[in-house]
């Protein structure tokens, strides 16, 4: 006959029983902490991306980053490229905008042609090693982040698009 979970933890001496409360909320807390890929105040995921600005970003001159995730295939990508490219002059002093693609590069022409303003630099991700990193399952999606610290400020759906309320979400 099983013993049942309550007849188990009655066996187990107090120090056991401890040890077993900690070693769970630790499982519990590490299976938390994979399961989040970004969160506000806590350092950015790993980038590897292939852009103009280097594999890491590292060429970034601005305070911010604001990460777009898209695909030239969708529309609402489309969509959000076309709203970004409103961005007042002035909020751009501080802002790289960087559109991220799990496409390959030898796709160019298309992406290019696709997101045609060529206002932003398009990152290439590298074997969607990025897209993982930041738990990115749907597009467009955008992350803003503070380009020294690499932490998180900001992260959602892009769309609808506000420059108010980016100008917020960056202290200006």
């Amino acid at each position: 006959k099983m013993a049942n979970f309550a007849s188990i933890k009655n066996l187990l001496p107090a120090h056991m029983k401890r040890l077993l409360a900690i070693a769970t909320l630790f499982i519990m807390s590490v299976s938390y902490s994979l399961a989040q890929s970004v969160s506000l105040g806590i350092r950015v995921p790993d980038i590897h991306l292939d852009s103009e600005l280097g594999k890491e970003l590292e060429m970034a001159t601005k305070d911010y980053v604001y990460l777009v995730f898209v695909h030239s295939e969708s529309s609402p990508s489309i969509a959000l490229v076309e709203s970004l490219s409103g961005i007042d002059e002035p909020l751009m002093h501080n802002l790289d905008v960087v559109l991220v693609t799990p496409e390959d590069i030898a796709d160019n022409a298309t992406i290019v042609e696709r997101f045609a303003d060529g206002r932003f630099p398009i990152a290439y991700d590298i074997e969607h090693r990025t897209f993982r990193n930041f738990g990115i399952s749907y597009v467009p999606f955008g992350v803003i982040y503070d380009a020294k610290r690499k932490r998180a400020l900001w992260f959602g759906s892009t769309l609808p698009f506000d420059d108010s309320a980016l100008m917020h979400k960056i202290g200006n």
